[in-house]
């Protein structure tokens, strides 16, 4: 089957921001492939209370011994934010089918699919999954509001103008940005009952997490958007399962989602991580009982969070908590108060760690190092490697190709040390990679129908803008010569945000797309840049 261009611009790619999750035993991997079926602008939900960010997604098991895969609900439903019991004999998703959203469970022994009409799911991203209860005979979720009709948000919210003024003497009132898409319940699903309690209403939804031992659920309350600082203020609370009791933990957290927080395996703190740019990135824990204020965990020392999507992580044993920066990473004690820090060679760039994306624990080697993936500064190529406490690496294994910067998309099997990476390549399109024993193979490709011979070629290019050494991968048709006409689609934002630019021929047929680093997004639409072209 030869390449097209519809083709290659419809590629299927893991669906957005939807964590991997690995079933108990080891032996499937569920994941999430999208078809992009309507852009980026648009209504919040469609008519049937999927979210833009979810439209065309497919949840996907597959079958970690061999690589085959299955789909295990309905042709042409939309499915997401699939996670497996604690017996792993059921996968339970957010489901289209036949009518609006909601939970939907797969029984893994008779392959049936039960839709929960009763349990019409409010989420917004690929992230905002539904928890199971650690007995697996209960769901927690956000739902619509009863008395609210999801038709009536497909609409999206009215549009309304900001009017803002250069004058920095100049006052101007802006409505708070708590729209009614932020507006849910959350529910607890009684799969012995069929029942559902709603634990929280008219709630600010932004995540939610369910203690280890089962009787409460951490969530925190979005409050309110800074648009200045481009982030939003959150507060931390628990509710009591059983009663429905709130106690508050935190407030004035700064986050882009609200989602870097983490219970203990012993139920008894909550850590969670705070940033934003009028403020340094800081570490807290805090009692889950409420009984003291957050302690502030953060060194005096340069510190600063890499992941700042992720949750900070804790040892099995709750006695240590661990966090990832830009070049180092850092392991703080509880008990005795004390931290260490271990900083990688600057010839390495610290890309993640590899970690459960679904879980608030992190295993360390048998001889205490920390799974990683580096990038090297020089070429660019990547690689796993084991970080010590003393600074020292250990590689593992070459990764064919990069790594997809979304900490979402990897899994551990902690009994076995197999890793599972999406990576992608110029001439592959995305696909999972399996590392064990320090070697790797490919167990599945998200588009085995594409020619991966046909796909082009890539380029490491060194270029000059507004004064800054820039660097950037180009993604070529297999058999051009330059130049190539290029337009640059700007993303605004920090200097780690990447544009997207689409290479053009002369004939104006669009062949590919690659990411540029922020300062050629955000500069060459103004600035003359000069690129050196060297082959990778």
């Amino acid at each position: 089957m030869e390449n097209t261009i519809a083709s290659l611009i419809d590629l299927p790619k893991p669906t957005g921001r939807m964590p991997f999750h690995l079933s108990p035993d080891g032996r499937q991997l569920a994941i999430g492939v999208q078809r992009r079926t309507q852009g980026a602008r648009g209504p919040k939900f469609d008519e049937w209370g999927v979210p833009r960010e979810m439209a065309g997604s497919s949840v996907v098991v597959v079958d970690t011994a061999t690589g085959e895969s299955m789909r295990p609900f309905p042709e042409g439903s939309v499915s997401w934010g699939a996670q497996w019991s604690p017996s792993g004999d059921r996968l339970v998703a957010c489901v289209r089918h036949e009518g609006v959203a909601c939970l939907g469970l797969w029984d893994v022994g008779t392959g049936e699919v039960e839709l929960l009409r009763n349990a019409p799911v409010l989420v917004r991203f690929g992230f905002d999954l539904p928890v199971w209860t650690p007995d697996g005979e209960g769901i927690v979720v956000p739902l619509w509001p009863a008395e609210r009709d999801y038709r009536e948000d497909a609409h999206g919210p009215v549009p309304k103008i900001d009017v803002r003024s250069n004058d920095p003497d100049a006052t101007t009132e802006v409505e708070p940005r708590l729209g009614s898409w932020w507006q849910c319940e959350l529910g607890h699903v009684s799969l012995s009952t069929g029942s559902v309690k709603r634990l929280l209403e008219q709630w600010a939804s932004s995540q939610w997490r369910i203690a280890p031992d089962g009787q409460h659920v951490a969530c925190t309350r979005h409050v309110e958007y800074v648009a200045s600082l481009q982030h939003s203020l959150f507060e931390l609370f628990t509710v009591d399962i059983e009663t429905g009791a709130e106690r508050m933990l935190a407030t004035n957290i700064a986050s882009a989602f609200g989602i870097n927080y983490a219970w203990s395996p012993d139920s008894a703190n909550v850590a969670y991580t705070s940033f934003g740019r009028d403020r340094p990135d800081e570490l807290f824990v805090v009692a889950a009982d409420g009984s003291e204020k957050p302690v502030n965990l953060t060194p005096e020392s340069e510190f600063d969070l890499l992941l700042k999507y992720d949750t900070p992580r804790w040892s099995p044993d709750s006695s240590k908590l661990h966090s990832l920066g830009s070049k180092a990473w850092w392991q703080f004690d509880l008990e005795s108060g004390q931290h260490r820090c271990a900083s990688i060679p600057d010839e390495w760039s610290m890309r993640h760690w590899i970690a459960r994306p679904t879980e608030s624990t992190i295993h360390l080697t048998q001889a205490g190092g920390l799974p990683v993936v580096l990038q090297n500064r020089s070429d660019l190529s990547e690689q796993v490697a084991h970080l010590g406490l003393d600074g020292g690496l250990k590689r593992v294994a070459d990764i064919p190709g990069t790594c997809t910067s979304q900490v979402w998309y990897m899994e551990v099997d902690d009994s076995s040390g197999c890793y599972y990476l999406m990576v992608k390549e110029a001439n592959r399109p995305p696909s999972v990679l399996r590392i064990e024993d320090g070697s790797h193979d490919w167990l599945f490709c998200l588009a085995p129908e594409v020619q991966v011979s046909k796909l082009g070629r890539s380029e490491l290019i060194d270029f000059e803008a507004a004064g800054m050494q820039c660097r950037g991968v180009m993604l070529l048709p297999p058999e051009t010569r330059p130049p190539y006409p290029t337009i640059v689609s700007v993303y605004g934002g920090g200097t780690e945000v990447w544009g997207r630019a689409i290479a053009l021929v002369s004939k104006g047929r669009m062949l590919s797309s690659h990411n540029f680093c922020a300062a050629l997004a955000t500069r060459c639409c103004s600035q003359r840049c000069r690129w050196e072209r060297r082959t990778r």
